[in-house]
């Protein structure tokens, strides 16, 4: 399940992304986590995060 649902995750949002899926199977609660690189101005905005200060 997982699986299936990271691909349709980055077939929306785009395959750069770093998805996690964590799904407690007891509760059915589900967290979808994207990993961001964060950096003073962004660039790539499916990859990174700029850092307002």
């Amino acid at each position: 399940i997982e699986a299936a649902l990271s691909s349709a995750y980055k077939r929306n949002f785009g395959t750069s992304q770093n998805v996690k899926i964590d799904i407690n199977h007891t509760t059915g609660e589900m967290h979808v986590y994207s990993q961001l690189r964060v950096v003073d101005t962004a660039e790539d905005a499916l990859s990174e995060i700029s850092l307002a200060v």
